[in-house]
C-alpha cells in the first residue's frame, strides 16, 4: 500500500512498473490530486475509472494524459458500477487481492458525524460504519 503523505505515488508506481505504467487506474476518493495522479500513472491505451466525485473542477493535461496515452475513460454510475462489482468479487475469490488495508478507520454507526468529520479532514482511507 502506498501512503501519498510519506511517498509520492506517481513516482512509486513508476518505479514499480519500470516506467510503463498501470493497465487500469481506479480513482476514488474525489481528491483532485489523485485525480491527476491517477492519470499520470496510466501506460498507453490503459484505461481509468473514475468513481470519486470532486468538491470542484479539476485541472487535467487532457493532450499529455489523456490523447497521447489513448486512454480510455469511464465515469462510473449506474450499470457499470455493477459489472465492477462482480469483477471485484471474483478477484477477491481468488484470494490474491486483500482490500483491507485500506481501511483505516472503523466506528458505529452512532457516531457517523465523527466519521464524517475524519473522511472531510482527508486524513483517512476508507472508513467504515456499523449499524
Amino acid at each position: 500500500m502506498i501512503n501519498s503523505k510519506e511517498e509520492d505515488p506517481v513516482k512509486t508506481i513508476m518505479e514499480a512498473t519500470d516506467g510503463l505504467g498501470v493497465d487500469v487506474s481506479i480513482e476514488l476518493s474525489g481528491s483532485p490530486e489523485a485525480m491527476k495522479q491517477t492519470f499520470k500513472v496510466l501506460k498507453r491505451e490503459g484505461r481509468v475509472s473514475l468513481v470519486g466525485v470532486t468538491p470542484g473542477p479539476v485541472e487535467l493535461e487532457v493532450h499529455k494524459d489523456i490523447i497521447l496515452k489513448e486512454a480510455r475513460v469511464l465515469g462510473i454510475f449506474g450499470r457499470v458500477v455493477w459489472q465492477t462489482w462482480w469483477q471485484v468479487r471474483a478477484l477477491l475469490d481468488t484470494g490474491k487481492f486483500d482490500p483491507l488495508p485500506v481501511i483505516t478507520h472503523r466506528f458505529p454507526l452512532a457516531d457517523f458525524a465523527q466519521a464524517f468529520e475524519l473522511a472531510v479532514s482527508g486524513e483517512a482511507g476508507k472508513i467504515l460504519l456499523y449499524p
